[in-house]
Parts: structure tokens; C-alpha cells; sequence
């Protein structure tokens, strides 16, 4: 194929044009935590996110006060830059990779929830070509204080002592109703028993009693009339009335 241009003549085979073969690599360029560019040795909370520069950090851990952050990233490949292509994926949040071009270069996070991340990285050069090199940095994301496992684990045991707690309650107030129960019955027994005694002596006196009172009611008459009869007569029936 034949083209002029303002230096004269140009031309080529098309079939000697061929895909670039080389493949680049990936770097990171900047690491953001809250909005906020984190350098070397720069402190957050106290603490130092990076002791070395980001592309030579395999991890870092932050706070659950700071689960927000961002990577910025580049190609090493300069060719027609702007056709450069990237993959990325956090693992333990982003379920498939993701793909952006030049004017996108930067993964940005938020709101991430306590655990282990991995932020995979790779790149193509302007042909789309990848890399089989990929980048790799480690996050974790830390628990509040009273969402750690020994925090859990209080929360379990104080729970298995307020059930446990809750289960003597009912069983000792169960016991005690049992034992006023079975108070009230033997209460209920001796008094029940007391009556049928009461009862048992009551008619024994009355049938006792009316015999004697069959007795009695003659011999009275006969007191009254005892002048008339012999002397021993009188005597007996004075030895009942208990006179001498």
C-alpha cells in the first residue's frame, strides 16, 4: 500500500504488520486511605500503613475505623499508552474481574466489612495483550474491639449464663410451687383427718350415750319414788346417784 505525504512517498505490506508481542507489567502509583494520599511512613490513627513504597508491599492492614481505599495504577508499556487495558478483582468482595481502560486507572473500595482481601492486578499493552505477570496486595481489614472473636465469645458465654440463669429461675420457682402444693395437701390431709377423728368420736359418744341415757331416765324415776320400796332397793339406787 502506497500513501504521500509532505515528505514524499510512503508505503508497506499489510501483511507484515503484525500484534505487538511484548507484554508489559503493571505498577501502582498511588494508595489512598479515606480520600487522603498515604506515603511511606505516613501515620493513620497512630499507626504506620506503609513502611515501603506500595509496589513493594505485600500487605497492609487497616483499621475498621479506615475500610475505605483506593489504588491507582499504571502500565509500564509506553507504546500507544492510551490503549493499554487493566484488569482488577478484589478477592473476598468482587465476584468477577473487572476491566477498565487508560482513562480509568484507579479501584476504589468502600465500606468494606472486616476479613482477608487480595487485590489482583494485571495489564495489556496497546494491542491488548496481557501480561502474564500479576500484581497481588494483601488487605486486611481489622474488627472493632466488640466485634472480635473473644468479644463473640463473651457475648456467648454471658448469653449461656442469662439462659442458664432464666432456666434456674423457672425450675427453683417450679420447686417451690411444688413443695407449697404439697404442703397445702398435707395440711389438707391433717385437717381432713382430724375431722373424720372428730367425726368418729362424736357418733362413738352419741351411741354410747343413748343407752345410757335409756339407763339413766328409768333409775331417775326410780330415785324419785324411792321411799316406797325396801330398804335395800333405796340403798342401791342411792350408791348410783352417788349419795351415801
Amino acid at each position: 500500500m502506497y500513501f504521500g505525504g509532505i515528505n514524499g512517498l510512503n508505503y508497506f505490506q499489510p501483511k507484515t504488520i503484525r500484534n505487538n508481542p511484548f507484554r508489559t507489567s503493571a505498577a501502582f502509583t498511588e494508595f489512598r486511605v479515606s480520600n487522603k494520599t498515604i506515603k511511606i511512613n505516613d501515620k493513620v490513627d497512630g499507626e504506620t500503613v506503609l513502611s515501603a513504597d506500595i509496589n513493594y508491599t505485600t500487605k497492609i492492614v487497616l483499621s475498621y475505623k479506615h475500610k475505605d481505599f483506593a489504588l491507582a495504577f499504571s502500565s509500564l508499556h509506553f507504546v500507544v499508552p492510551e490503549n493499554n487495558k487493566f484488569h482488577y478483582k478484589l478477592e473476598g468482595y468482587d465476584k468477577h474481574w473487572i476491566t477498565t481502560g487508560y482513562n480509568q486507572r484507579i479501584a476504589t473500595y468502600s465500606n468494606l466489612d472486616p476479613g482477608q482481601y487480595r487485590f489482583l492486578l494485571s495489564s495489556s499493552n496497546n494491542d491488548g495483550t496481557y501480561s502474564k505477570e500479576i500484581r497481588s496486595i494483601d488487605f486486611e481489614i481489622t474488627p472493632a474491639p466488640w466485634a472480635t472473636w473473644w468479644a463473640k465469645t463473651f457475648y456467648f458465654l454471658a448469653f449461656a449464663v442469662a439462659i442458664a440463669l432464666v432456666i434456674n429461675y423457672f425450675v427453683t420457682k417450679n420447686r417451690f410451687r411444688n413443695e407449697i402444693f404439697k404442703e397445702k395437701l398435707e395440711k389438707e390431709k391433717v385437717t381432713e383427718l382430724n375431722e373424720i377423728k372428730l367425726s368418729f368420736f362424736t357418733t362413738i359418744t352419741h351411741e354410747i350415750r343413748t343407752p345410757l341415757n335409756l339407763i339413766v331416765s328409768p333409775l331417775q324415776d326410780l330415785l324419785s319414788v324411792s321411799t316406797v320400796y325396801d330398804h335395800f332397793t333405796a340403798m342401791r339406787l342411792k350408791l348410783y346417784k352417788g349419795t351415801p
